[in-house]
């Protein structure tokens, strides 16, 4: 399953003004829902927003056009449920990009387990230069991450086949 979040029509609004105004908007936080939908650029909001985390990890991985970046966070609720969409935000709390699937979970939130979230957002939409990411925390060089939670919705996609075919699952 391929994640590509798409930036809201407000996400989009808001980095074109600053680069209007020699400006920079900040992505600080992350958040994951257990609603699957079909998101839109009008969105405004997750559907049901389950937990938000500031961003632990950021990293521009495509210099030295600055139009993609590697996002992370960490979840530590107690919170558990399939986690069927997520969001970027910016630090006003807008919603700048999200990602939804109406009927495949990306993971499992565990509620003893800390859940990693991490993936490559492409800035190619908004003017160059108009988005900043600044980790709240020291990074925590999660450059392992993407293989990994590419490798954890590749269990999680088969887990759901295999319940499928068992009859667990419509």
């Amino acid at each position: 399953m391929e994640l590509t979040p798409i930036i809201t029509n407000v996400g989009l609004t808001k980095a074109m003004a600053a680069d209007l105004s020699g400006s920079r908007i900040e992505i600080s936080h992350l958040a994951i829902g257990d609603s699957g939908h079909i998101p839109s650029t009008a969105t405004t909001a997750l559907s049901n927003e389950r937990d938000r985390a500031e961003l632990a990890g950021a990293q521009d991985i495509s210099v030295p056009d600055g139009d993609e970046v590697s996002l992370s966070a960490l979840f530590n609720s107690t919170n558990e449920y399939w986690v069927r969409e997520f969001g970027a935000f910016l630090s006003d709390g807008t919603l700048f990009a999200i990602w939804s699937h109406p009927s495949t979970a990306l993971l499992y939130k565990s509620n003893t387990v800390d859940t990693l979230l991490s993936f490559n957002l492409k800035l190619t939409s908004v003017p160059t230069g108009s988005v900043t990411v600044n980790p709240a925390v020291p990074d925590l060089n999660l450059g392992f991450a993407g293989p990994l939670a590419e490798t954890a919705a590749g269990i999680v996609a088969n887990n759901l086949r295999i319940l499928h075919l068992q009859g667990h699952l419509p």
